[in-house]
């Protein structure tokens, strides 16, 4: 089969001289950007007068490139956080990450925002609108309409998501000839308008420009599903997603956005666990990674930290395990010229513990005596740590998160799933190609079914995000969409005035941990008693 062409896309930019548009070339290097200043006239990319908002720079590219444009284009804002960002921290970086190129350029255009707050399902009434305090232009639209579309009737109503961000391809800008963005710059240029009114008359024509019709309001399940490849959202009205945009308090983001806003929180706590090579530890990196940026709280390095040379831990392991294992500890390091700080072998601990053998399962369970204790120590601290930095979540990576208790402590459990073991297997193999078949398998087994996890998680409640499933089946690019959705999942279940009752009286955040706690003591016995049950039926 031979490989279609890529798209060749273009972001196109609306910028002031003071805005910080870094970020673009940080997260999107690759895209190929026009970054308007509209006001510095000696910027590189000029505008002949700023007004009209965004409007004069969008019609100045397509008229400077008319005959050259790329594919499919982004005319977007120059605030990575803003709050018309159809984002639930208002950011850039997911927005764009996500849009789907290929849906575009089926249908020639679509706004880069989907829900419906501000602009559907109708904004303006040219035929009846009177003047608002708030920036509106309904009043003028009529007239302002009549001017840039000539002979064309004037429609009763007017109705989409603002604003004035969108994508749209080089053969629907072409529909129209050059002439007519001439006109419509021309008309920016003169109208006696202001720039925000003449500004707002241009953000509610755009999709008509393109061929839609007057009100262009798309449900938001659809858009977020076409548009982002956010599909499965859970949408109670038709213009909102859980998860998704909440209109903000805000009309330009506080100073620190958006670490100030999550900091109102009493902070999460979200265990995240799976199996072994289910793909925890590339869930746990998209989470330390921008747009999210969570802190991680390992506890495989904690485990390794607590049996480092001289600890107390590495101390009882070679006390129990040395006499009988010959090759428990490597061979000395030139800078360890006594052998007194020799590491431990792992992979000839490991075949003393992994394994179904009353043996092996013993052997595991003093290990783990030895291990865990001194492993809680450092994850309480570590949390305590990001507490009083004021981190609004964290994430604790724990592979025995169930197994340990310490399930209790977390708000949301987070579980990484394959379907298949043999998926899992494979994986594993390949990530460590010392292991035998039987090496392999005795590891799965030793961290327990990802299924019977998934079922626990579940179990907790997935309406309310107390747990959440993340399915590994796929590639990277599945797996960040997962952890998208899961996260957008885990956000809307926590509302903002919520966050604004825990700011206000903070003695009421000791009670809500302390409510989380038995919440969490409660479900872990009904869920005894259901396994108890079900075993006594077998």
């Amino acid at each position: 089969m031979i490989p279609l062409p890529a798209i060749r896309k273009s972001l196109v930019v609306a910028s002031m001289k003071n805005d910080d548009v870094s970020w673009l070339d940080q997260f999107f290097p690759d895209w190929y950007k026009r970054i308007y200043v509209v006001n510095d006239e000696h910027a590189k990319w000029p505008v002949p007068r700023n007004k009209g908002r965004e409007s004069m720079v969008y019609l100045t590219y397509i008229i400077d490139n008319y005959d050259n444009l790329p594919d499919s284009i982004l005319f977007i804002h120059s605030q990575r956080y803003q709050w018309h960002n159809d984002d639930p921290y208002y950011d850039g970086v997911p927005m764009l990450r996500n849009f789907q190129f290929p849906y575009l350029q089926k249908q020639g255009y679509v706004n880069l925002r989907c829900a419906w707050v501000l602009g559907c399902p109708e904004e303006i009434h040219p035929y009846s609108d009177t003047h608002r305090e708030a920036v509106h232009a309904g009043e003028y639209f009529k007239t302002g309409f009549m001017e840039l579309f000539p002979g064309v009737e004037v429609p009763e109503v007017v109705g989409v998501s603002c604003c004035a961000q969108f994508g749209v391809t080089s053969w629907k800008i072409r529909e129209r000839p050059k002439s007519d963005y001439v006109q419509f710059r021309k008309w920016l240029l003169e109208t006696p308008l202001t720039d925000d009114l003449s500004g707002r008359i241009m953000e509610y024509s755009w999709h008509m420009i393109f061929g839609k019709e007057a009100i262009h309001c798309p449900t938001a399940e659809e858009c977020y599903c076409k548009v982002f490849g956010l599909c499965n959202l859970v949408c109670p009205s038709e213009g909102q997603c859980n998860g998704r945009y909440v209109l903000p308090q805000y009309s330009t983001l506080p100073k620190g956005w958006p670490t100030k806003e999550k900091n109102k929180n009493n902070m999460l706590i979200i265990g995240l666990t799976g199996s072994i090579a289910t793909g925890k530890s590339t869930v746990s990196s998209i989470l330390s990674s921008p747009p999210y940026a969570l802190p991680i709280v390992d506890t495989d390095l904690l485990a390794r930290k607590v049996v480092e040379p001289g600890t107390s831990g590495y101390n009882a392991i070679v006390s129990y395990f040395g006499p009988s294992t010959p090759d428990l500890l490597l061979p000395p390091s030139p800078e360890d010229a006594s052998g007194s700080r020799r590491a431990l072998n792992r992979p000839a601990l490991g075949r003393r513990v992994f394994g179904t053998t009353e043996e092996r399962k013993r052997d595991r369970t003093i290990l783990n005596k030895i291990v865990h204790p001194a492993v809680r120590w450092e994850v309480y601290k570590a949390l305590l740590y990001y507490y009083l930095r004021g981190h609004w979540a964290v994430v604790l990576d724990v592979p025995l998160l169930f197994e340990s208790g310490m399930d209790l402590i977390c708000g949301t459990v987070v579980v990484v799933g394959v379907s298949d073991p043999a998926v899992q297997m494979a994986r594993l193999r390949a990530r460590d190609t010392h292991l035998t078949a039987e090496d392999a398998e005795n590891r799965v087994r030793s961290q327990g079914d990802v299924k019977g996890k998934v079922e626990k998680a579940e179990f907790r409640g997935t309406a309310d995000a107390r747990g959440v499933i993340v399915w590994n089946d796929g590639d990277r690019v599945d797996l960040e969409r997962e952890v998208q959705r899961a996260v957008q999942t885990i956000g809307g279940s926590s509302p903002k005035w919520w966050a604004w009752v825990l700011l206000l009286a903070p003695p009421l955040g000791v009670g809500v941990a302390a409510w989380n706690l038995a919440v969490n003591y409660s479900t872990r016995r009904r869920w005894e008693r259901k396994a108890a049950a079900e075993k006594a039926k077998l």
